[in-house]
């Protein structure tokens, strides 16, 4: 079921990308890179033992990896996204997918996101929004004692905190967990 949902995505993002600036994939071997980063959050939340809980993908852009993560997890999930078309797309996509969760019109800042004071996160994911060390403690007031903050750098980028949990690599990304103790 999930391999048939990332199939139609694919589509979606090929047919919506340029009119609603979603990616720079005018095909799919370019659009592949993207969903196999996010694909390997997937990989990496499974090895983390990711059965259920809230999830929140903040600067959702396109999805990436948010709506990949809908797509094959068994997660709530919440995609934060501040710019109206691509929360409209995504409005889109979630619908389309039948996934449990929201799109919230939003922005983190230091007290979290606005329209969610107070909600915590199992789960918490960004991708190019924050340098990953900036990520990983701005994503502190978004989870719960225990949670993991998914961060992505470049291929052997050393560890901004030293101190991940787990990773999944590729030569060119690295998509590392880091678990929160507040």
């Amino acid at each position: 079921m999930p391999w048939e949902k990332l199939e139609g995505l694919a589509k979606q993002w090929l047919r919506f990308g340029r009119a609603m600036n979603l990616s720079g994939a005018k095909d799919l071997p370019a659009l592949a890179e993207q969903v196999a980063e996010g694909l390997g959050v997937v990989a990496l939340a499974d090895r983390l033992g990711c059965v259920g809980g809230r999830w929140i993908d903040v600067g959702s852009g396109a999805g990436f990896p948010g709506l990949i993560v809908a797509s094959c997890l068994p997660v709530e999930t919440v995609l934060v996204e501040p710019r109206d078309r691509r929360a409209a797309f995504l409005e889109l996509m979630m619908a389309e997918l039948g996934v449990g969760g929201r799109v919230v019109r939003g922005r983190l800042g230091a007290g979290g996101v606005g329209g969610l004071e107070g909600e915590r996160f199992d789960w918490a994911s960004a991708r190019a929004v924050f340098a990953p060390g900036d990520w990983i403690e701005r994503s502190r007031v978004l989870l719960v004692d225990g949670g993991i903050t998914f961060a992505h750098l470049h291929g052997g980028d050393p560890d901004p905190v030293g101190r991940a949990v787990d990773s999944v690599d590729s030569g060119k990304w690295s998509v590392r967990g880091y678990r929160c103790f507040t």
